[in-house]
């Protein structure tokens, strides 16, 4: 059950115990407990409701994508057409190396966003050449690029 550490790090990222996110379900805190640890599956009608009360999609409650939000044309911004068509103007092999560096990214990110680092430039990683700073300001991730001097 692959959702049970991503309803741990949710409720973690929103500063809830284990006994708070249980009163705010109306549930007792041992049922929760089960939920989470993975001793009992999350009905359907619940995961929608812990999505809810998280603001994720259930994709991303149930571990099927690391993107916790809803992409539709009214909610890309120009900055993102912009990466979007970049993207699209990218060989076959240029853009796996892009989805593998992502990839890394992300994991970088959800490892540190799950260990509570509050500080900017909390983690440093090199990909080859190219120097790639995460940073992160309250649950949020942003990267920093700086070309090679």
């Amino acid at each position: 059950m692959p959702y049970r550490n991503r309803l741990r790090d949710l409720r973690e990222d929103h500063d809830w115990t284990q006994k708070q996110l249980a009163e705010k379900l109306y549930m007792q805190v041992t049922q929760y407990r089960r939920y989470e640890t993975g001793e009992w599956a999350i009905p359907l009608e619940l995961a929608c409701t812990l999505a809810d009360l998280f603001g994720v999609s259930l994709d991303y409650f149930a571990g099927r994508t690391l993107y916790d939000g809803a992409i539709s044309a009214a909610t890309i911004t120009d900055p993102e057409k912009d990466l979007l068509t970049k993207y699209r103007r990218l060989s076959r092999t240029n853009r796996i190396r892009l989805d593998e560096r992502l990839d890394a990214l992300l994991d970088i990110c959800s490892r540190n966003r799950t260990r509570r680092l509050r500080e900017n430039g909390a983690a440093v990683r090199c990909f080859g050449s190219d120097l790639i700073r995460l940073s992160l300001q309250g649950k949020a991730c942003y990267l920093k690029l700086r070309q090679k001097v």
